[in-house]
């Protein structure tokens, strides 16, 4: 067993609990942060853009797991810089 640090979303934001599986793995991904994401960071001054390129800036590290649960919108990915992890935890991460 290994054991990972996540972050855990804000109220009314949080990670449901769910039984799934992998559903698509991700080389290098992109990221696209949703308009929320993308309002609560100007509020804390960064400025993102609409689409995160992959790269070394892009939050979601070198691959990203998309799960099968829901639309895809739940993945679970490495963590560029441990700071990011304070950054996304506003969305819930499996990191």
């Amino acid at each position: 067993m290994q054991v990972y640090p996540i972050g855990i979303g804000l109220q009314g934001l949080e990670t449901p609990v769910m039984e799934t599986r992998v559903g698509q793995k991700i080389p290098n991904p992109t990221w696209t942060p949703t308009a929320g994401i993308r309002q609560r960071s100007l509020e804390r001054g960064i400025k993102l853009p609409p689409v995160v390129p992959a790269g070394p800036n892009n939050p979601l590290g070198r691959y990203a797991l998309r799960l099968a649960h829901g639309n895809g919108e739940y993945l679970i990915h490495a963590l560029v810089r441990r700071t990011a992890l304070v950054c996304a935890s506003v969305q819930g991460v499996f990191a």
